[in-house]
């Protein structure tokens, strides 16, 4: 099950709390929409989070073994 959600262009936020568990991506590199980003794990279930837009990544604010809440700002990506 893939969770988008933009309150900021450019900027990717979590959309519940949990446990950044693996990252697909590195600052620099170009994405697609809809490219899985990382994977979130909360309540023992594993969430893709995918790109929203196309654009390169400015800037991964997490790493693995990050824990988030609900709105952490995660990933930065221009367009």
């Amino acid at each position: 099950q893939s969770t988008n959600h933009i309150q900021k262009e450019g900027q990717v936020y979590a959309q519940i709390p949990g446990m950044v568990s693996r990252i697909f991506v590195k600052q620099g590199d170009e994405i697609k929409a809809q490219q899985k980003l990382l994977i979130l794990e909360a309540m023992k279930m594993e969430n893709e989070i995918d790109s929203p837009f196309e654009g390169r990544v400015k800037a991964i604010h997490v790493s693995p073994g990050s824990a988030v809440e609900k709105g952490d700002i995660i990933m930065e990506i221009d367009s």
